[in-house]
């Protein structure tokens, strides 16, 4: 559906990789295609359904790099960054850059990406089939090339699919509803305005970092640390955080640990032991008490509600 072009027509030799090798980002039981240079560093992971299709681009490049990227058919494309920086040139010679914590929905065929050198960048898509728009009574939507502030729930449901645990059989029903979710809250918001005066380039420090820390749970994390990795200073960092979320790195990386803690709670049979360890704490004890302290049950019990006392 998408075609990569050097700036010179030639195409990004993409070629079929083995996902399971793949150690980073990246979507669930998507295919992968990848291609290494001397200075570039591509890979694209591709979940293609009928009405459909979730992709990740990756680029690491030792320059700022441009390319062409090519819709092969005319769908709806909602569009967010997740590390990096992006500028796009447009057919009609206007521009506009796009960073962590924006997303576009857009539905132009052609556009002239440029990443930066600076930081590896991750680009992840969304596209709807006129079929499926069709079949949520939404034939059309306006699209347009300038980004909007991404609200927190959106990010939450894109960070969903990217750490998702199901199986096979419920992956796609999980994506569709997700997809859905995320055009809904599209239409239904309205405008989102983000707190503080924040440039988009600052704010991308934070929503970088929050990614960082979502993708790591496990990690040891010093807020100087997190703010060398972003590009930025610590007192920046933290009274930006705060501002955006409404709450502190480290109170928000327990609610990120124990939100992953009662997702694989209720969506898998994996056992205490293996949700303490990918949730982030070193010992099962440590995460039964932080558990039972912010929701007052204990894991197992917090479980058998969700599933009826089962």
């Amino acid at each position: 559906m998408t075609e990569l072009n050097q700036l010179t027509g030639e195409p990004i030799g993409l070629k079929p990789a083995n996902p399971r090798s793949f150690r980073g980002t990246k979507i669930p039981g998507a295919l992968l295609f990848s291609s290494a240079k001397s200075q570039l560093t591509v890979h694209l992971h591709l979940f293609s359904h009928s009405t459909f299709q979730l992709s990740l681009l990756q680029l690491q490049a030792e320059e700022t790099y441009s390319l062409t990227i090519r819709e092969q058919q005319p769908w709806l494309r909602l569009e967010t960054l997740l590390h990096g920086e992006v500028q796009f040139n447009y057919p009609d010679g206007s521009h506009t850059s796009l960073f962590p914590g924006q997303y576009l929905l857009t539905d132009l065929p052609q556009v002239q990406a440029t990443f930066t050198s600076a930081k590896d960048c991750r680009y992840f898509r969304i596209h709807y089939s006129p079929a499926l728009l069709e079949q949520l009574g939404l034939p059309v939507l306006p699209a347009s090339t300038q980004p909007r502030p991404l609200p927190a729930l959106m990010l939450e449901t894109i960070h969903g699919i990217l750490v998702h645990p199901f199986a096979e059989q419920l992956r796609i029903f999980y994506y569709g509803n997700a997809i859905r979710e995320l055009l809904f809250h599209h239409v239904s918001a309205t405008d989102f305005i983000q707190p503080g005066a924040f440039s988009p380039q600052q704010l991308a420090f934070v929503y970088e970092t929050d990614q960082y820390i979502a993708e790591n749970l496990d990690a040891s994390h010093t807020i100087r640390d997190l703010a060398r990795r972003a590009g930025t200073n610590t007192f920046f960092l933290k009274k930006a955080y705060e501002q955006v979320f409404g709450i502190g790195i480290f109170p928000r990386l327990i609610q990120r640990r124990m939100e992953h803690a009662q997702f694989l709670l209720e969506s898998t049979d994996l056992p205490l032991k293996d949700i303490c360890s990918q949730s982030g704490y070193e010992t099962l004890a440590g995460f039964i008490t932080e558990f039972r302290k912010r929701f007052g049950q204990t894991p197992n019990q917090w479980r058998k509600g969700r599933r009826g006392g089962a």
